[in-house]
C-alpha cells in the first residue's frame, strides 16, 4: 500500500520484547549438595529408572540441621530430627570430594528400639568433583534399617554417626559393592572378606568347645548376622543363652535383646527387661541404657 500511495503514513503495533522463562533454580540445596544431587536423591526415593528433571521434581528440601551452624553433637541431631520422617542426611568427608548420606522414610526416635524395621531406606555416595559416579545402596536387612546405639543414630551397620568427645563423627563399617568395582578389586576383596569371616566363625566355634562364654557370645553373633555361616536366628539365641548362663554380661544383654525383638525366640518384654536389668547390674553399658528406657516407658 505504501508503494501505491507513498504519502500515507505507516502505523504498526510494537510488541514488547519476548521473555524466555527459565525454572527458578536454587543451585545449592545446602552447602554440600546442589539441585542435581537433590534430583538424584528424589529419583532414588521414588525408585525411578530415570531421574526427574528440574521441572518435575515432586520434592522440596527443608533444612533441619546444619552441623557447621548448629553443632555436631548428638543432642543437636535429636533436638532437630527426633520424630521427623522422610529425612535425608548428607555429609562431606573432610579433605575429599566424597559426599555420603542416607534416606530414612520412617521417624527417628531417640528412645526407640536399638533397630527399626523398614524396607524403603537407603544409603548413597554422590557424584562430586573427583567422584565420577553416584552410588545407591538399598537396605539389605530391613530389620536393621536404622539403629540407635547409646543415642548415636545410624543406617543399620553401613553408615553411623557416633558422638566422640561431644562431636558426631562418621563411621563407615561396610563398603558399597559398586565402589569396589570401580577399582577392579571386587573379587579379591570379596574373597578376602569371605575367608576372614569363615576364619572368625571357625575360631569362635573352637572357643565354645572350651566353654568360653565370650566365644559363645561371638558365635551367636555370627549366626545372627550370617558371618562365615548361614544366618540362623535360632542358633544365635542358643549361643547367646549359653553365654548368658555363664554370666557373660554381653551374652546376658543379647538374650534380653532377643526377647525384646523376637530373634530366635518368642517376644517377651518381661523377660527382656529381666535380662537387661541383669546385664546392667553386671556393668554392661547397653544394658544400663535399655534398663533406663524400660523404666522410663514402663516396658516389661
Amino acid at each position: 500500500m505504501r508503494f501505491m500511495n507513498p504519502n500515507n503514513p505507516v502505523s504498526s503495533e510494537i510488541l514488547p520484547l519476548r521473555m524466555i522463562l527459565t525454572p527458578n533454580l536454587s543451585p545449592r540445596i545446602t552447602t554440600i549438595i546442589d539441585e542435581a544431587h537433590a534430583i538424584q536423591i528424589a529419583s532414588w526415593i521414588d525408585k525411578k529408572p530415570e531421574n526427574y528433571s528440574v521441572t518435575n521434581n515432586p520434592y522440596g528440601f527443608k533444612l533441619l540441621l546444619r552441623g557447621s551452624r548448629d553443632g555436631f553433637t548428638a543432642d543437636t541431631f535429636w533436638n532437630s530430627c527426633d520424630k521427623k520422617s522422610n529425612t535425608v542426611i548428607v555429609m562431606k568427608v573432610k579433605g575429599t570430594d566424597e559426599i555420603l548420606g542416607g534416606y530414612n522414610s520412617i521417624a527417628w526416635d531417640k528412645f526407640a528400639d536399638d533397630r527399626k524395621n523398614c524396607n524403603k531406606n537407603f544409603i548413597f555416595s554422590l557424584k562430586n568433583g573427583n567422584i565420577k559416579n553416584s552410588i545407591l545402596s538399598n537396605v539389605i536387612n530391613p530389620k536393621h534399617a536404622i539403629c540407635c546405639y547409646n543415642l548415636n543414630p545410624g543406617f543399620g551397620f553401613g553408615l553411623r554417626m557416633r558422638e566422640i568427645s561431644a562431636k558426631l563423627v562418621l563411621t563407615k563399617k561396610t563398603v558399597i559393592k559398586e565402589t569396589i568395582n570401580t577399582v577392579k578389586l571386587s573379587d579379591d576383596i570379596s574373597q578376602i572378606t569371605d575367608n576372614f569371616n569363615q576364619l572368625s566363625f571357625n575360631s569362635h566355634q573352637k572357643s565354645t568347645d572350651m566353654n568360653d562364654p565370650d566365644g559363645m557370645y561371638k558365635l551367636g553373633y555370627c549366626y545372627e548376622y550370617g558371618i562365615g555361616t548361614e544366618k540362623d536366628e535360632n542358633q544365635a539365641f542358643k549361643y547367646y543363652k549359653k553365654s548368658a548362663d555363664m554370666n557373660n554380661p554381653k551374652g546376658i544383654y543379647q538374650v534380653g535383646y532377643c526377647y525384646y525383638l523376637g530373634i530366635g525366640v518368642e517376644i517377651d518384654k518381661h523377660k527382656a527387661f529381666t535380662y537387661y536389668l541383669k546385664s546392667a547390674e553386671a556393668g554392661n553399658s547397653m544394658g544400663i541404657w535399655k534398663t533406663a528406657i524400660c523404666y522410663l516407658y514402663g516396658i516389661g
